[in-house]
This record gives C-alpha cells, structure tokens and sequence, in this order.
C-alpha cells in the first residue's frame, strides 16, 4: 500500500507429498488429453468414435500421463518423431497437423535434455524445417525410404524411443490407406517395420492418431474397426479396410 515495495520472503511450495503432485499432474494430463480428443471436424471424419477409442486405451489412467512417465524413466535417450502425409495432387508437401505438432515434441525434448531426431518423406523436408524455425527448434531430418529395406533396421538399432504422430500404418494385407479408405501405397514410406523392429528389443515406442488408420491403432484393432468409420471397408481392392 502507498507504493511501498513488498519483499519477496522466499516463498515455497506448500510440504505436500508425492501422492498429491501424482494425483495433480494427472488431472491434468487427463484434462489435457480431453482436449486433443473434442474433434472439431468436418461431416464424415471421426468424432464421436476418438473418444470411445482413447477410453480404451486409457483405462489404467490418462494417456498422455502414461506416456510422460514412461519417457521421463529415459533421460537423455534418442528419440526419433515420425511424421508426414502427402498426396501428389493435393497435398504435394504433406498435411499440417502431423508435422505441427512434431515440432513442437521436438522441441519440447530437446530443452528436456533429450536427442532428438525426426524422419519424414522427402515431401515433407522443407515444411518441417520451416516450422522448426519458427520455433526456434533445430534437428537433424532423416529422409525416409518409400521401400522396406536396411534403413528400417539402421533406425530401428539407432533410436532408444520412437513417437509417430499422424504417421500412416498398414492394414493386415499390408495396405496403407487415407482415413477416407483410399490407397495410399508407395505415396508414403512404411513405418510399421521400424516400431515393430524396436517393439520386438523392448524398446518404447508411441502412436499419435486420429482417424483409426495411424500408427498405433493397433493396440485396439478390433475396436477401431468396429467403430471408425471405412473401419472394415476401403475404397481400393484390397477389401479389408
């Protein structure tokens, strides 16, 4: 009062214990991955169908909570974010979202003390170094192979931990689709091998999606296909969604 300054006295935080900042950061992990799942789309993408599909996943706890303590166990590990979907006609440098937000993981490991390496198509290069500066992020970007081949195994012997964010996985006929069920075999490099590779020694690997045909829908396949949409069909002749 009276313009006086007031003399900061050291304040603390409040003697809690571990159990109460546990209990907290779940709330707001869980509160935060409620967010990602609003699905505020267009007529005909899944809405409805996400929530149902992360209630699954999340059924010990919130999942981005799950996946924070799982990476924390790791300090200083190589980390490798998979990103990049483009369509030559319509999208010949990739969509937004995936890269977007592999950035900003990016960025968000490397002030973690973590290093860090992203992998997309050669499509995807430019869009992702340009939103990298714009956060004032900087990684190594590896080009990704449209074949399996020695690549596949090199990351997978490299990387300590994988997280692929809107990256395109394989139905059980070995076909990769568009959420809308169009072929999308030989526009996109095939991931699958890598995350199976580094599943296979044990190491932790981690699938960001949205429409049931990413990488990492596979830990609840027979729900994603009973739910989402083009879930059991597609519109190419492999019949198998």
């Amino acid at each position: 009062a009276g313009g006086a300054k007031r003399r900061r006295t050291g304040t603390r935080l409040p003697p809690h214990g571990q159990g109460f900042w546990e209990s907290n950061m779940k709330i707001a992990c869980l509160n935060m991955d409620r967010l990602v799942n609003v699905a505020i789309r267009p007529q005909g993408m899944p809405r409805a169908d996400l929530g149902i599909l992360y209630d699954l996943c999340a059924q010990d706890g919130p999942v981005s909570y799950k996946i924070a303590q799982d990476i924390l166990k790791q300090p200083g590990a190589h980390v490798g974010i998979f990103t990049g979907a483009a369509v030559q006609d319509k999208m010949p440098k990739g969509e937004s979202d995936g890269p977007l937000g592999a950035a900003a993981m990016g960025r968000a490991f490397q002030m973690l003390g973590y290093q860090v390496t992203m992998y997309t198509e050669i499509e995807g290069v430019q869009g992702l170094a340009e939103i990298g500066k714009l956060l004032g992020f900087e990684a190594p970007i590896v080009v990704l192979e449209k074949e399996i081949g020695q690549q596949t195994k090199d990351i997978a012997q490299a990387l300590d931990i994988a997280v692929c964010t809107e990256k395109v996985g394989m139905n059980a006929k070995g076909v990769q689709h568009s959420v809308t069920g169009m072929n999308r075999n030989g526009m996109r490099a095939y991931v699958d091998p890598i995350i199976d590779d580094m599943n296979a020694m044990g190491k932790l690997t981690v699938g960001i999606g949205d429409g049931g045909n990413e990488i990492g829908f596979g830990n609840v396949y027979e729900a994603a296909r009973e739910l989402i949409v083009n879930g059991k069909t597609c519109a190419c002749a492999c019949n198998d969604g």
